[in-house]
């Protein structure tokens, strides 16, 4: 019991002197002073008459109040500030390291999206697009939305009553509006905690948003970029309105088809080809120069609890995703001078504890589920959940960049990168079995000398085995003929410069077509096809972009001709491509018409797609792909896998 002053204001309880009886607990308690008197006269009232052994003054006046109080040990209560948070000031918590949110049960992610220097608690593309364009990422049943109306944020924007004592006996009370309130932290280098600001875009060692680096690779693109239609025609991203600035393109192809110019041609399936790499003829990928950006997303959380615990109000239920913790589980507090309201309150055991864990606060849909520690979303691992996971191994150097994607290493294609790419055709039962590599058919020749049980082999190996023939040749186009009188080398060994005279080799290959009654037919001493890079090749003939050429296209009546020519050629070291807008057409109805411009010096008419020799062609078969530039007047190949010998030690 303690006497205090007769107009302090306190919340303590008095004893009424009418009928001893006590007050009720108050914020602040009504002043109920000692009086002089009681229902029952009590040895302790005052005397305002004379009395028998009482000396004067009989007179009395209120001085003090009497209350009753008692020491106690007090901890903070079901909404206190949870894991080793402090409660600074009313309804304020100051967080450790790891934790934040209003009551500290949000963890913190360092390895993800938390952005220690955030002045909000979350943080978006602050526009009310947004929310329109990401809901069908959201959780369902929302009740509200941090849209412009509350400022994008969900730290406290509201009116409060604030109340300062000016003296022990006045109370001074206003109304203050708390705009975007920051949590506080507990630590010395921030008083403030940061906040999350999500991305829904692929983080992975290929594009890391965070060191700004971003793969520049022939086969690499980001699967996160606004939709837009790439230089060959094709889209590859789909998303829009998210803010995804694209950071890759795709060039043209540099394979055309007859059918890109003229559907109903003379011709058909002709292929025109301008590079001697095959990983580049569909195109390659570039990086534009443009930033990563980690355009929309909104975070949300989800209230996870252990222990016993009774949610008795509040306008979400565990397990509902919400934007903002602060509004769906801070206790809404009303206060009169008689005691507290309050709207939602979790009644909790010493047991319970609760997290508000944040979904997308790790990367690539990660989830933040305790300080430092990210629950991966399905097709992604590791700490901080930028490693993808694919199934199927991605073979020859491939990367597993995006869940079972692989990015694969130049000349090689396929979902786990197992198809090999070649810029030619491999001809003749030929396959191509590594970057621009052809495996021939090749097999035992069966000449035979006649002795009794089959022979010996006349053109033999060393080991005395049948020397191989078949088809040889980067395009499996060149014969093999075993039955030469002697090796020669298609190099003058003399001259000092020899890798650049080419020796004429050749002679005429077995067509059937050549008739000859004669005792000596010299016709066959003639040199029909030989070592120029022409005779054999799948890639001679007239093309659209570097030569030009002309399809004849079908009529009723009569035929008529589209005329092409690139006006200007970008020709690069592995390929050529045509300059915006400089490819011209020509049309000519008749094949009188057509120009000395697109024919030969024999005046044959410059006809779009492959043309090699007639009586070569018999034989081998007829391509369907021509370039006069890449596949054609070959002496040199680079071939092979550009990492390593693709499996191929022993071919």
């Amino acid at each position: 019991m303690i006497e205090l002053r007769r107009d302090v204001i306190s919340h303590y309880q008095y004893i009424s002197s009418l009928d001893n009886s006590i007050s009720h607990h108050f914020r602040y308690s009504p002043k109920i002073p000692y009086d002089w008197y009681s229902r029952e006269r009590l040895p302790w009232n005052s005397f305002d008459a004379p009395q028998p052994d009482i000396t004067q003054p009989f007179k009395h006046e209120i001085d003090r109040q009497v209350a009753l109080v008692s020491y106690h040990n007090v901890t903070q209560g079901a909404y206190m500030c949870a894991n080793g948070g402090s409660c600074v000031a009313p309804d304020v918590c100051s967080c450790p390291k790891g934790w934040m949110g209003f009551d500290c049960r949000v963890p913190v992610c360092d390895q993800g999206y938390y952005e220690p220097d955030l002045p909000s608690f979350v943080k978006g593309v602050d526009s009310d697009d947004e929310l329109d364009t990401f809901q069908r990422f959201l959780g369902p049943n929302r009740q509200y939305y941090l849209d412009s109306s509350r400022a994008f944020s969900s730290n406290p924007s509201v009116s409060a009553s604030v109340e300062r004592f000016v003296n022990a006996t006045t109370i001074e009370r206003k109304l203050v509006v708390l705009n975007s309130t920051r949590y506080l932290a507990m630590r010395d280098e921030h008083q403030f905690q940061g906040g999350y600001e999500c991305s829904i875009r692929s983080v992975t060692e290929w594009e890391d948003y965070r060191s700004g680096f971003l793969l520049d690779h022939p086969n690499f693109y980001s699967r996160f970029m606004d939709e837009k239609v790439e230089a060959d025609g094709a889209r590859y991203s789909h998303w829009n309105g998210m803010h995804f600035p694209p950071t890759h393109r795709k060039t043209a192809k540099l394979t055309k088809y007859d059918h890109e110019y003229v559907k109903l041609s003379s011709t058909a399936n002709i292929t025109f080809v301008y590079t001697d790499r095959g990983y580049m003829m569909d195109g390659v990928w570039e990086v534009t120069g443009v930033n990563w950006e980690k355009g929309l997303c909104i975070m949300e959380f989800e209230r996870q609890c252990e222990g016993d615990f009774n949610l008795v109000t509040t306008k979400e239920l565990p397990g509902l995703l919400v934007q903002d913790t602060d509004e769906s589980f801070r206790p809404k507090v009303e206060y009169d001078d008689k005691r507290t309201y309050i709207v939602g309150r979790w009644f909790a055991t010493k047991n319970e504890h609760c997290v508000d864990v944040a979904h997308r606060g790790c990367y690539n849909n990660g989830t933040c589920v305790a300080p430092n520690k990210c629950q991966c979303s399905l097709g992604w691992s590791g700490s901080d959940c930028s490693i993808p996971v694919c199934e199927t191994p991605c073979l020859h150097n491939g990367n597993c960049t995006n869940p079972n994607t692989c990015t694969c290493e130049r000349g090689w294609a396929g979902s786990d990168c197992s198809i090999a790419l070649c810029a030619q055709q491999c001809n003749n039962g030929g396959k191509c079995v590594a970057p621009d590599t052809c495996q021939c058919q090749q097999w035992e020749n069966e000449w035979r000398d006649g002795r009794i049980g089959g022979g010996v082999p006349i053109f033999k190996r060393p080991n005395g085995d049948p020397q191989f023939t078949g088809w040889t040749g980067y395009d499996c186009s060149t014969p093999i003929c075993v039955q030469a009188e002697r090796f020669r080398t298609n190099v003058d060994q003399n001259t000092f410069n020899s890798a650049d005279v080419v020796v004429p080799l050749g002679g005429r290959v077995g067509d059937g077509i050549l008739q000859c009654n004669s005792v000596q037919c010299p016709e066959y001493d003639e040199m029909l096809t030989q070592n120029d890079g022409k005779s054999f090749q799948s890639g001679c003939g007239w093309d659209v972009l570097e030569t030009g050429c002309c399809f004849e296209v079908a009529n009723e009546d009569s035929s008529s001709f589209k005329c092409y020519r690139c006006g200007h050629l970008e020709i690069g070291y592995n390929n050529a491509t045509c300059s915006h807008g400089s490819l011209k057409e020509w049309i000519f109805d008749s094949i009188s018409t057509v120009p000395l411009a697109f024919r030969t010096s024999f005046g044959e008419i410059f006809r779009c797609g492959p043309s090699l020799n007639p009586k070569v062609s018999e034989v081998i078969g007829s391509s369907t792909s021509t370039s006069n530039m890449f596949l054609c007047n070959q002496f040199e190949w680079e071939q092979g896998d550009f990492i390593d010998s693709a499996g191929l030690e022993s071919a």
